[in-house]
């Protein structure tokens, strides 16, 4: 390692110097840690597995085999080289190939005609495999006779006319072409047990009952109770009717639309839980069988802040609050004392909502675990 100190831009002695540092051995390599990665595709015969269950129907002959290709490309995904052309440092660091195990890199063009030769059919397969490996490691979850599901969707932007992008919601890139994939974790593990990717145009509930009921049907058998879990965007007719008609235990996030709005501005009966919250309750009609129940949290909004969202039959008073609604048909009794969390995937809310979240959780649910993330602050002796 060269160190080289620059004392052009000193003026004084207090002044501190600027320092570069270059890295010029041969022997060097800042993926070190990719080792570990290349024991993990070991011991579980990744590469072998690749080779028997993913086919590719008219594939040349190549100097590097499929799980070859295959395994490259997770590589770069899991060391934040997410796209073909940043991956041409991987090929350029003979030290990580040989720590990895490979006999050479493949080219962007190489990996990008890999990519494009990848049919539907082949991502199900790969899907298929994902989801054995999973059974596998987690035994099949043994011992988990219920399960939560939590359904979220992500829009991912695209740089060009990819085949089934299309433009619609991208609140980052508005008016940029992107896809909208469903995807479902396991609440209690956070595996990633299945995806659907669809067109950038379509809304987050679309084709959702679909995609659970297949879902569903690959679960183990001894799992016999069912949960699911998903935000505003999958708030529809339809889920709703097939989840109390297959007897699934949900809480779907309710959107704040005008008829949600006035439900909450005919409610008398608020009570408080501390921290400026309050909860209530009121009735959801699916059809003349069927009412479930819609729980209201709101939260008082500081003297000199906004709330989070302008809501036009509300807030119409001197004392503003924030409101979150989630419909469940769950009929578990409130608790007032202890608060059952755990941490799930990924929500991307701010701090408010979290814990506006958190405190529905404590007063309603004490099966259904609610996701809370690292970022929640510790208050009155509650902690992630």
């Amino acid at each position: 390692m060269n160190q080289r100190i620059s004392q052009k831009d000193v003026k004084s002695k207090g002044q501190i110097a600027t320092v570069e540092e270059q890295f010029t051995g041969r022997n060097l390599t800042h993926f070190g840690g990719s080792g570990l990665i290349r024991r993990f595709f070991e011991r579980h015969k990744v590469r072998e597995l690749v080779d028997k269950k993913v086919k590719i129907e008219g594939r040349r002959k190549s100097k590097y085999s499929l799980s070859t290709l295959f395994v490259g490309c997770l590589y770069g995904v899991f060391l934040g080289y997410s796209r073909p052309y940043q991956m041409k440092i991987l090929r350029a660091d003979k030290v990580f190939q040989k720590i990895v195990g490979l006999c050479g890199f493949p080219v962007q063009s190489t990996i990008s005609r890999f990519l494009s030769s990848v049919r539907i059919s082949v991502a199900h397969q790969i899907s298929a495999l994902n989801f054995d490996l999973i059974m596998k490691l987690r035994k099949r979850y043994k011992g988990y006779r219920e399960i939560t599901l939590d359904l979220d969707s992500h829009v991912i932007p695209v740089y060009g006319n990819q085949q089934r992008a299309a433009i619609g919601y991208n609140p980052k890139k508005k008016g940029r072409k992107s896809y909208h994939p469903l995807l479902c974790f396991v609440g209690e593990t956070r595996d990633y047990i299945g995806g659907m990717l669809r067109s950038g145009k379509h809304h987050s509930s679309y084709k959702a009952v679909d995609f659970i009921k297949a879902l569903v049907k690959k679960l183990p058998s001894h799992i016999k109770h069912i949960r699911l879990r998903a935000d505003s965007g999958f708030f529809s007719a339809d889920l709703i009717k097939y989840l109390v008609k297959e007897g699934i235990e949900f809480a779907i996030v309710v959107p704040m639309q005008p008829w949600v709005q006035r439900k909450i501005h005919h409610m008398k009966d608020w009570k408080s839980i501390g921290w400026g919250l309050g909860v209530g309750e009121c009735s959801y009609i699916v059809n003349r069988s069927t009412t479930l129940r819609m729980v209201v949290v709101r939260q008082k909004v500081r003297a000199n802040a906004g709330p989070r969202k302008q809501l036009k039959l509300l807030n119409t008073g001197k004392v503003k609050y924030d409101y979150q609604v989630i419909v469940t048909n769950s009929g578990k009794v409130p608790e007032e004392s202890g608060v059952s969390t755990t941490r799930g995937p990924a929500v991307r809310t701010s701090s408010r909502k979290v814990f506006t979240v958190l405190v529905w959780t404590r007063w309603f649910l004490t099966a259904m675990r609610e996701t809370v993330p690292a970022c929640l602050p510790v208050r009155q002796g509650l902690s992630c």
